[in-house]
């Protein structure tokens, strides 16, 4: 009698479901990124979206004190995002 397939030790593990992606946004070539700011680029600039700024690609991004600094559109745009007793707010720079 055969082995049932969800019991067969040669199968292997079942797959893993794929982990959900965060949107893309678009960055610019040669652009200066932090590491643990990739991660939150796109709720960055949805943030400055927010705000009716405009940010079509980014140019910079990285850690500022309690906040971070992101450069849009080749530099054209530059905005400071900052937590200000738990609320945050996008200022231009």
């Amino acid at each position: 009698m055969a082995a049932k397939p969800e019991n067969n030790p040669f199968r292997g593990p079942p797959p893993q479901p794929a982990k959900p992606t965060a949107p893309k946004v678009p960055v610019e070539r040669g652009a200066a990124l932090d590491d643990d700011v990739e991660e939150r680029l796109f709720a960055l600039v949805s943030m400055i979206r927010a705000y009716r700024f405009r940010c079509d690609s980014v140019s910079t991004a990285y850690r500022w004190g309690y906040g971070y600094k992101v450069s849009c559109n080749q530099y054209r745009y530059n905005y400071k995002l900052s937590d200000r007793g738990g609320r945050w707010g996008v200022t231009v720079d």
